[in-house]
């Protein structure tokens, strides 16, 4: 087994535990245990981070792998933040590769537009099929947000220190 083979296989080994723990973190536990009364987002964070370190291709990959377990947590159709954090990725990690430097400020501005994002796609759902009223989806919106981006650095130096390790 060749060297970058090595790396490639280290690599898909630390983002699988990484994915599992934040899908234990944040299906099991914080589901139970909201934060400012929503429930955290940490999975979009690690599609981000994989996407800005590694790019499009891999963050897609991610994107994809984080969303199937996004949709796992939370009971959505199972398509729905598949695709949602598959696309995340992409677009992160073509912006990183033709506009952004590679850094904590791409990873800070792109961690938002995917909570953003997922938030926005969460919302249409509650507006349309639920019924719900814009201001009680804006209001858990940006509750969830805010117990969200607790968790971003943390996930942000997580993912550079993979990048670093392998």
């Amino acid at each position: 087994m060749t060297e970058s083979r090595k790396k490639a296989a280290a690599r898909i080994l630390l983002f699988s535990a990484l994915l599992l723990f934040s899908y234990i973190l944040q299906g099991l536990i914080l589901n139970r245990h909201p934060i400012f009364g929503a429930k955290p987002l940490i999975l979009p964070f690690i599609a981000v981070g994989a996407a800005v370190f590694f790019g499009r291709v891999k963050g897609g990959v991610v994107g994809i792998a984080a969303g199937f377990l996004m949709d796992l947590a939370y009971n959505q159709p199972t398509i729905m933040f598949t695709l949602t954090l598959a696309f995340i990725g992409l677009m992160v990690g073509y912006l990183v590769e033709t506009v952004l430097v590679k850094g904590l400020f791409a990873y800070a501005v792109s961690a938002l537009a995917a909570l953003l994002i997922c938030f926005a796609v969460e919302a249409v759902g509650y507006l349309i099929a639920g019924g719900a009223s814009a201001s009680a989806v804006l209001g858990v919106g940006l509750r969830q947000t805010a117990a969200s981006a607790l968790f971003a650095i943390p996930v942000y130096y997580i993912v550079l220190g993979i990048s670093k390790l392998v």
